[in-house]
């Protein structure tokens, strides 16, 4: 079946390919308004798409879904919640050793100041990076 206009375009038709192709009389078939099997069709489809026992298998299998994401959402989270906690304490321990003076505040201490701030970033632009949309 191929869609084919009559009317200039007003009305809208299925019609046999091998009518359309070598002529009326190869088949004896007869044009099929569009809208009347456009919504034989989907009539159909929708009975059998969204029987309640697939409806119910579909939504199943989508809340299972969510729920593994959910949990390795959380795990996540947890992962970058304890790195980020690490960088945390490493940067505060460094500032108070200089704040006490134990550590002079030298370009060796500053470069780890900034490796360690790094660090810090980093766990926050792996978390945009892995967020889910």
């Amino acid at each position: 079946m191929t869609l084919t206009t009559g009317k200039s375009g007003k009305y809208r038709y299925y019609k046999c390919t091998t009518r359309v192709n070598k002529g009326n009389a190869q088949c004896p078939s007869r044009n099929i308004p569009m809208e009347k099997l456009d919504e034989l069709v989907l009539e159909q489809l929708a009975s059998r798409v969204f029987a309640p026992r697939r409806l119910q298998l579909i939504l199943t299998e989508a809340r299972k879904s969510i729920r593994a994401r959910t949990a390795v959402d959380r795990q996540k989270i947890a992962t970058l919640q304890g790195e980020l906690r690490k960088a945390d304490e490493r940067l505060s321990k460094i500032y108070e050793a200089v704040e006490t003076g134990i550590l002079p505040l030298d370009e060796t201490l500053q470069r780890r100041v900034q490796l360690a701030k790094a660090s810090r970033e980093n766990v926050f632009n792996r978390d945009r990076r892995t967020a889910p949309a």
